[in-house]
């Protein structure tokens, strides 16, 4: 998916969640592509992986722009917490 939407012609979405940790292109790589593209675009950064020490990949996501950054499993009042700020609410 993040694969495709790099490479399609259609508007950016204003916000994405999306996964660090993909096999065909890396969310760190789609933040700081659409970053580059249209830098209003706000992020959401997810991982499944490390959380701390080495192959943790959430402060990276932070220094490229993300807003919020969450380790699985996700606390879901906390997500929308994260999507009503970055929306403005």
């Amino acid at each position: 998916m993040a694969n495709k939407a790099l490479s399609c012609s259609a508007p950016i979405p204003p916000i994405w969640s999306l996964s660090i940790h993909r096999p065909e292109v890396d969310g760190i790589e789609v933040i700081r592509t659409l970053k580059a593209e249209k830098p209003a675009t706000k992020f959401i950064a997810i991982s499944g992986g490390p959380l701390r020490g080495e192959g943790d990949r959430l402060p990276e996501a932070l220094e490229l722009g993300a807003g919020y950054t969450f380790g699985k499993p996700i606390d879901n009042k906390a997500l929308l917490e994260a999507i009503e700020a970055l929306l403005g609410f």
